[in-house]
């Protein structure tokens, strides 16, 4: 009865997280919800802005607020003037009269990653959720479970449909929804062998709804707080590493343990670490202004930091214990993560696609050398030594030249400041001036 009440607030949840503003539509039609670049060239609306970008319209319960983009030296900056109810209906109808020219089609805004969070949702739905939540309930009837199952698939699309509907949402916000399912199926999975005395059904309603809840806090914190991709990927880059170390103390608290009964509250560290890494991650990627790139850069540098552990634990025939592998690979991999940050990324910020591909490059590169050795064993008795330091060595070398090739390319990062108000000339509305 609690597993089924515990599933059922949390879709609760689910359905009202989403958001306190809403997003109003700039033309009569509905169509139009933000003014790009391409708009601006015919409407002319905001000449004072050289390098304008955008502009969005939202409604909260302050009341109206118009949202400007634009480029300036030093970053990207955001102007959001507090408008009233007319000042709305006299830019619609300056759309409306440029839009209703055959000549002119709205444009589709790219920016708005709403479609990714759908798409996202609804691989959750039907990968994890949607056959979960007949478990969790306990149903035994076949046909219900397929039947909940498709109705739970399909609610995964419709769901997040509805709730975003006129709402603007941000890549970060997709990044934090996607790393909260996932992950919150490991960690409510852990949560449940800590506390629950049985491997049962109770297990299921515990994946499903951390999964459930952390995905809309991901996303909800990430609208919060206005985190850019940089911010969003170091939370998650953070929380993983945290829940391997974690996950590796534990391995070491029940080394020695007889009846993991009576010390099944170990299996809460892994959780609770990545959740702490978390928030580390947050405040981390904000002060040093990380790109998505950078993150990845980060992630190199563990892994390289593990494969260093497994040849040191090789060498020293020190993996029949549990300690000596978390002596090793927790200091390993934790200098491995901040040397990625001071010395791959050093003072430059790279894009998401440059970090991802020398982490790509770095796992490529071992699976080679691994492969060229294994094609030299062939009677088995090259040392295993051979196996992990020619995989380093490749793999090093192979991220070293997708770092290299990148390494002259600086991508700055949006930088989110303090507000400063500053009356517009001419007029009693306010510009809330904020560079990120």
């Amino acid at each position: 009865m609690k597993s089924t009440l515990l599933t059922l607030l949390c879709i609760v949840f689910v359905a009202g997280i989403y958001g306190d503003s809403r997003q109003m539509e700039l033309d009569s039609k509905g169509e139009v919800f933000t003014i790009t670049k391409e708009h601006e060239l015919n409407l002319q609306l905001f000449p004072e802005f050289e390098n304008f970008l955008s502009a969005e319209v939202y409604e909260d319960t302050a009341g109206l607020s118009l949202e400007i983009r634009y480029s300036a030296p030093g970053g990207v900056y955001r102007n959001i003037q507090i408008i009233e109810k007319d000042e709305l209906l006299m830019l619609r109808d300056r759309i409306d009269s440029i839009f209703s020219r055959p000549a002119v089609k709205p444009v589709e805004d790219k920016e708005n990653s709403r479609k990714t969070l759908v798409l996202s949702s609804t691989i959750l739905s039907l990968t994890y959720w949607g056959w979960s939540l007949p478990i969790a309930l306990k149903i035994d009837d076949g046909n219900i479970i397929t039947g909940i199952y498709l109705l739970g698939s399909g609610a995964g699309f419709f769901l997040p449909f509805y709730l975003t509907k006129d709402k603007y949402v941000s890549s970060s916000d997709v990044r934090l929804f996607l790393y909260g399912g996932y992950r919150g199926i490991a960690w409510g999975h852990l949560l449940a062998l800590a506390v629950l005395d049985d491997f049962d059904r109770d297990h299921m309603s515990w994946g499903l709804s951390v999964s459930l809840g952390s995905a809309v806090a991901g996303m909800a914190l990430s609208q919060k707080f206005r985190m850019t991709d940089g911010t969003a990927e170091q939370i998650a880059a953070w929380g993983d590493m945290g829940l391997f170390w974690g996950s590796l103390i534990t391995a070491t608290l029940f080394q020695d343990i007889e009846d993991i009964e009576d010390h099944k509250g170990y299996w809460a560290i892994a959780p609770f670490t990545s959740l702490a890494s978390c928030a580390g991650g947050y405040f981390y990627g904000k002060k040093r202004e990380l790109t998505a790139g950078d993150s990845y850069m980060m992630r190199t540098g563990a892994v390289i930091g593990l494969q260093l552990s497994m040849l040191a634990l090789d060498i020293t025939d020190a993996w029949e214990k549990s300690d000596n592998i978390t002596a090793f690979m927790i200091p390993f991999t934790m200098a491995g993560f901040f040397a990625g940050d001071y010395f791959l990324r050093k003072d430059l910020h790279f894009k998401e696609s440059e970090g991802f591909l020398t982490l790509l490059s770095q796992a490529a590169g071992s699976l080679i050398g691994a492969g060229v050795v294994f094609m030299f064993d062939k009677d088995g008795d090259v040392d295993s030594e051979w196996y992990f330091g020619t995989s380093l060595i490749t793999g090093c070398v192979s991220s070293y030249i997708t770092w290299k090739a990148f390494r002259n390319r600086y991508i700055p990062e949006m930088k989110l400041g303090t507000l400063d108000i500053v009356p517009l000339k001419g007029g009693a509305m306010g510009i809330y001036t904020a560079r990120f």
